[in-house]
């Protein structure tokens, strides 16, 4: 989830990751070796639990953001704005645009 994990980040995105175990063999000494029949039933069933989660979250609706997410850009881009080249700056806007303003915007 790494990927994931940081492009999340670079969004200021909050993000979370979900995992389901499907088997243990390779590692619980108590459990039968896995067989596909198994492995499919559990996944099965953790789809039916994923979408249980993903409808509650949507039901009950996010809570407010207590987190650094919303600003985590703020202090990750140390070159001058009125170093970077527009065509980059136009780029950047969608995620980073607020960070890059050179204060010539404003008229200054």
């Amino acid at each position: 989830a790494m990927p994931e994990a940081r492009l999340a980040r670079e969004a200021e995105l909050c993000y979370a990751t979900v995992a389901a175990v499907t088997d243990y063999d390779v590692w619980h000494e108590s459990e039968a070796d896995v067989s596909v029949d198994v492995v499919v039933g559990h996944l099965r069933a953790n789809v039916e639990a994923a979408g249980d989660l993903l409808r509650a979250v949507c039901a009950a609706g996010l809570p407010d953001r207590s987190c650094g997410c919303d600003d985590a850009l703020r202090g990750a881009i140390m070159t001058d704005p009125r170093l970077i080249p527009d065509d980059l700056r136009q780029r950047l806007e969608l995620i980073a645009g607020r960070y890059l303003t050179t204060g010539d915007e404003a008229g200054e």
